[in-house]
């Protein structure tokens, strides 16, 4: 009795000291870096898709387009890339960032995702008092080269720009002066057909883009670097292709949005998203009939992995070792292989407490990661398929009186084209959920088939509908878990909980109590009563 109840007295010690190892750090962050337990609400958190679509003509494709990017009063949280047919690679060029789509194309509809979750907030610039600098770097320099592709950039403009700011001494009056004037005395009309500026300027018309022109060019007269900026409004439910643009001029070292439409100066609303700075088409493509269209909701509550960006402005390094710091393969990754103990410990439950009998340890928590992966029905289907189908190999094996190796050998090629065959015809019907059907570990299904096979021989049909069932049940019970997206995000956050589920698996190690399907199997004896 004392051996037995030092030993208990040990497991008791060491898991507590697991789940401290768990606890510590889990408070730290909690308490300290301020992260999140539960969701709550925010403010100004968007997700961005956009979706670009193409006929493939089964020849080599690219296509480029602009990606937004951290800035002032906008912070990327999260970037995901979708691509089924095109690789694609990440460029950085001045000011911007662009992302490459490329490969070879297969004939028909080629589609491409980019998605991302934006914070952003309103932003308003001060200019400091004092002229802007004399001198630029050649960067900056390149700001100030009149626009080529307009006409009349001659003496006559400059005449105009004269008699406009001829009585103001300072860069900064200048521009206010020029701002004011095409805001206040030029008429935004939707089509103007004239490209000439001193003619757009006596008429005083001039569509929305016309007047972004007219004002970078007379900044760029008055020695102001200037250059324009594009970006989409943030509205929940926006569903357009329509990119706006507005200008912005570099005074003391920093860039100054101006919105001569809507009137901004010096200031940016939070339902503006910056995607890109400078000349040129949001989207250029080497392929005929592209078109793209990007999509707006507001997200209403605040997720581990959006906080996390903001913990570098606490002043704690700690967040640096967080796999929030990984790059975005590598953290689907792990948001798979975190959930793998979670199951485990699910498992030991159904086993160890409600008595329930599965094929092998691990293979409810790897049906259940299938289950992710393929949607729950069609996993059920093809589970069902690939097992029946693999039984009659099996039978048809038996015989055939082989030895066990060949045998299993057998069975593990036919279920590599039970699957092949289930990819292809999944592909050629657009049904890609039974082309995830690969992610089924193929040896633990072919020793499961095996298993099952023996049991069928040994204890008949019931013992082996039964073993089944349980199997599944715990498989559907893990999904039912691992598949909820608060789980995932609190284990991918907090990953010391591995930690805790340890001590909890200490703890139902060391049960010896009767299980739950055992009260049921032996109520008669536990009440003491007589069935005789």
């Amino acid at each position: 009795m004392n051996l037995s109840s030092n030993r208990n007295r040990t497991h008791i010690v060491v898991a507590i000291i697991f789940f401290l190892i768990f606890l510590i750090p889990a408070a730290y962050k909690i308490f300290f870096l301020k992260y999140p337990v539960l969701f709550k609400p925010v403010e100004n958190l968007w997700t961005v898709e956009l979706k670009i679509q193409f006929q493939g003509l089964g020849e080599k494709a690219a296509i480029y387009h602009f990606l937004p990017k951290t800035d002032r009063g906008q912070t990327i949280l999260k970037e995901d890339f979708v691509s089924q047919k095109l690789s694609f690679t990440i460029e950085k060029k001045d000011a911007n960032v662009g992302i490459v789509w490329k490969g070879k194309a297969p004939k028909g509809d080629i589609q491409l995702f980019y998605r991302a979750t934006v914070q952003t907030i309103p932003r308003t610039f001060e200019i400091p008092p004092g002229d802007a600098e004399k001198k630029y770097s050649p960067y900056i320099f390149q700001y100030l080269i009149l626009d080529e592709n307009l006409e009349s950039v001659n003496m006559e403009l400059y005449d105009f720009l004269k008699d406009l700011t001829g009585d103001i001494e300072g860069k900064q009056q200048k521009l206010t002066r020029i701002y004011n004037f095409l805001a206040n005395e030029v008429t935004t009309v939707p089509i103007e057909k004239s490209k000439d500026l001193i003619e757009l300027l006596k008429i005083r018309k001039a569509t929305r883009s016309q007047k972004r022109h007219l004002f970078i060019n007379l900044a760029r007269m008055v020695e102001i670097p200037a250059r324009s900026v594009h970006g989409i409004f943030l509205e929940d439910g926006n569903r357009s292709k329509s990119i706006q643009s507005w200008a912005e001029v570099y005074f003391h070292g920093k860039w100054i949005p101006v919105d001569i439409e809507n009137r901004w100066f010096a200031y940016i609303p939070e339902d503006l998203l910056i995607l890109y700075h400078g000349e040129g088409p949001f989207m250029t493509a080497s392929v005929k009939e592209f078109d793209y269209r990007y999509a707006v909701s507001k997200e209403k509550e605040w997720t581990f992995s959006q906080f996390y960006h903001t913990t570098a402005q606490i002043g704690s390094a700690f967040h640096e070792w967080s796999l929030f710091g990984l790059s975005l393969e590598t953290q689907q990754v792990f948001r798979l292989i975190l959930m793998i103990p979670l199951g485990a410990l699910i498992v030991s439950i159904f086993r160890n407490i409600v008595g329930l009998v599965t094929f092998g340890t691990f293979m409810p928590v790897l049906i259940a990661l299938a289950f992710r992966s393929t949607k729950l029905w069609w996993g059920l289907l093809l589970f069902t398929v690939v097992v029946v189908l693999g039984l009659a190999s099996r039978w048809a094996m038996d015989r055939l009186k082989l030895l066990v190796v060949p045998r299993l050998s057998v069975i593990v090629t036919f279920l590599v084209i039970i699957l092949a065959l289930g990819t292809i015809i999944g592909q050629q019907f657009g049904i890609y959920r039974i082309t995830a059907v690969a992610l089924f570990p193929m040896v633990i299904m072919t020793m499961t088939i095996e298993r099952l096979s023996i049991i069928l021989m040994e204890k008949g049909k019931k013992e082996a509908i039964t073993i089944s069932i349980e199997t599944l049940i715990v498989a559907l019970c893990c999904y039912a878990v691992m598949s909820v997206t608060y789980v995932q995000d609190f284990l991918f956050a907090f990953p010391e909980v591995l930690f805790a589920l340890i001590s909890f698996q200490l703890l139902i190690g060391r049960y010896t109590g009767y299980r739950l399907t055992e009260y049921f199997r032996f109520i008669n004896f536990i009440k003491g009563i007589d069935i005789s």
